[in-house]
């Protein structure tokens, strides 16, 4: 425990680590132009081939994206009913 507290408090003095906090959108916005980058410019097209025939399955491109999702408070699932309830869930008077 002690050494994590010790790489924490290295963390906070000496970077940013802890500091940049940007909204869900963002961090969604920002995964995807890293995974087009690696599709248009590192031969990431590549990974929508199976055996010379393109990949179609809705899960396949999903589980791409969340390789992207690292270094973020935010939180990304796959059907919007997850965590804390309904994304569009609206209390009305």
């Amino acid at each position: 425990m002690e050494q994590f507290k010790e790489l924490i408090e290295l963390l906070e003095s000496h970077t940013e680590f802890y500091k940049k906090k940007y909204d869900t959108y963002e961090d969604s916005f920002k995964r995807v132009l890293y995974l087009k980058h690696v599709i248009e410019n590192n031969d990431g097209y590549r990974i929508f081939y199976s055996k010379g025939a393109p990949i179609k399955k809705e899960d396949d491109l999903q589980i791409l994206y969340r390789l992207t999702w690292f270094a973020t408070d935010s939180d990304v699932n796959r059907e919007v009913n997850n965590g804390r309830g309904p994304v569009d869930f609206k209390v009305s008077k």
